[in-house]
């Protein structure tokens, strides 16, 4: 990792919020109210970043294959 100066780790933090923010008000909609998903602190992403991450080594696997 590139180590960050104060100012830089405040924006990134900053930036983070609002995309959380805005992630969350639009999928809260999705989800509807009587949904059992009412915020974002105990939801575990781990299983859609692993498949992300399985996707992107597939990806690499075939383009090495193929060139």
């Amino acid at each position: 990792p590139i180590p960050c100066v104060p100012w830089q780790s405040q924006t990134s933090g900053q930036y983070q919020r609002r995309v959380h923010g805005n992630f969350w008000l639009d999928w809260r909609q999705d989800l509807g109210e009587e949904h059992e998903i009412q915020d974002l602190d105990n939801v575990d992403f781990t299983p859609i970043f692993n498949w992300a991450e399985e996707q992107k080594e597939n990806e690499r696997k075939i383009k090495n294959i193929l060139s």
